[in-house]
């Protein structure tokens, strides 16, 4: 039995701290070889009595004992968040580095149109706008909007609670609709099976079928998949582990710099590899 055999990984999808949506999968195995499956399924955990969900969440990990967690929520803050400057002298004039690589990267991105896209540092960070300078359809919110903020500071909290119980498990982030396009594409998916995975009156069906397809394709076991097919929270902390398990086989995109790593980087899958392999 090699190495690659006996590794776990977690993959976490967080809710608000007083929703019960909050899912964490356990993995073992390897894509390489063959033999990666799904071997506990953590749903539905939230709060009870005086035991808050991060506790639970601890209680999960050290249980289990991942090599590595992936989580479907922002792991940083943008630049105006974590700023601790006394004085604003507003973006132009700002000299965090993170806010002048956004200036830089709308301004080369507008040369030749006639409207520049805003950028705003305190709902962005240097992630998000070069992915919306990229691509034209890049539709994913900003990761400090109303709606994220508090699973920023949600997941940001949980980091510190997995320190003060193992300091070298750090968490790493992706972006779930993203990943799985990538996936799609590369396994031959249609596409609109990744587009539609949390839509109403189809979701369930279109996990289903992405499953299934994984499955023929050999990346998964059938372990727990009616779980993870009748759950978007679920699916969501699949994804996650996925995505840990990528990361380990080397098989992600990685920051080109320690300054990218540092602003906050999203691991999506690299795989230029050959359908096989």
């Amino acid at each position: 039995m090699s190495l690659n055999t006996l590794q776990t990984y977690a993959g976490i999808h967080l809710s608000g701290p007083n929703a019960h949506k909050t899912s964490v999968v356990i993995m073992t195995g390897g894509l390489r070889e063959g033999n990666l499956k799904i071997t506990h399924v953590f749903d539905k955990i939230g709060a009870i009595g005086q035991i808050f969900s991060d506790e639970r969440l601890l209680d999960i990990l050290k249980a289990t004992l991942p090599r590595l967690g992936f989580v479907d929520a922002p792991l940083s803050e943008p630049p105006c968040v974590a700023c601790t400057r006394p004085t604003c002298p507003g973006i132009d004039g700002c000299e965090d580095l993170g806010v002048a690589n956004m200036q830089s990267i709308i301004s080369k991105s507008a040369k030749g149109k006639k409207r520049k896209r805003p950028i705003n540092p305190q709902t962005q960070r240097y992630w998000d706008v070069r992915q919306w300078a990229e691509s034209q359809t890049h539709l994913q919110e900003p990761s400090y909007s109303a709606n994220m903020a508090p699973l920023v500071v949600r997941a940001k909290t949980l980091q510190r609670r997995i320190n003060s119980w193992n300091v070298d498990f750090k968490l790493k982030e992706t972006l779930v609709s993203q990943n799985l396009r990538i996936i799609a594409d590369h396994l031959s998916m249609p596409s609109e099976w990744a587009q539609s995975y949390r839509a109403f009156g189809v979701g369930r069906d279109n996990r289903g079928k992405i499953l299934e397809h994984l499955y023929r394709e050999k990346w998964l076991a059938l372990n727990h998949l009616d779980d993870i097919a009748s759950s978007v929270e679920n699916f969501h902390a699949m994804i996650c582990a996925l995505s840990a398990c990528l990361f380990v086989e080397k098989r992600v995109l990685m920051p080109g710099s320690s300054f990218e790593l540092e602003q906050g980087w999203v691991y999506l899958p690299n795989l230029t590899e050959s359908k096989k392999d």
